[in-house]
């Protein structure tokens, strides 16, 4: 009696079929990435300066402008990033547990039907759910309406064009979310860090 051992699967002979699609598939994997990665350079090119990308950079900086050194963001977005449908620029802090996607202060734009006006959003994006008290005392200018839901506290403004009285008011709003949320996530994460030691 013997034993033999042959290969039934995949079957003898389509070796090289098979070599052929594994480098079918990784060449179009990376014709894929290269297509992904120049739409992104292109929309890098289109976004960093544009009039967008100045307007909310110049809502950043009214916003933090003199503010104490311990709550003023540390990590600003260097132009407003695009989604298609919105354009957004984050503000943040390096120490924890602040981060860009998990929780920051952002400030998002809208196109309105008319293409030369836009509805703003300041927020305060809270993705990590942190125990955050209520809000109390932002001071809504006309036009301005505020919210809570889910993740996401916010003032929304307009529709208006991309003015200085525009940016003021959102730079406003935005300051006033760093000065009354801050010191709360700051608090909470010193609270947090005291149970942790003890």
């Amino acid at each position: 009696l013997y034993v033999q051992a042959s290969t039934i699967i995949p079957v003898p002979g389509v070796d090289d079929y098979l070599v052929r699609v594994a480098h079918g598939s990784e060449r179009d994997l990376r014709e894929s990435r290269s297509s992904l990665g120049a739409k992104l350079t292109a929309t890098f090119a289109r976004n960093k300066n544009d009039l967008v990308s100045q307007f909310v950079k110049k809502v950043g900086r009214l916003a933090i402008d003199g503010l104490p050194a311990e709550i003023r963001p540390d990590k600003i977005g260097r132009w407003a990033g695009d989604t298609g449908s919105r354009r957004y620029y984050h503000l943040w802090y390096s120490r924890a547990p602040w981060g860009n996607w998990n929780v920051n202060y952002s400030i998002d734009l809208r196109p309105h039907e008319n293409s030369n006006e836009w509805f703003a959003t300041v927020l305060f994006e809270n993705r990590r759910k942190l125990s955050v008290p209520a809000l109390e005392g932002i001071h809504l200018n006309a036009g301005q309406e505020s919210n809570s839901q889910g993740d996401f506290t916010f003032v929304r403004t307009g529709p208006d064009t991309l003015n200085d009285s525009f940016a003021n008011r959102n730079a406003e709003t935005l300051r006033e979310f760093i000065e009354e949320i801050t010191p709360l996530i700051d608090d909470l994460e010193n609270e947090t860090s005291e149970e942790d030691d003890a």
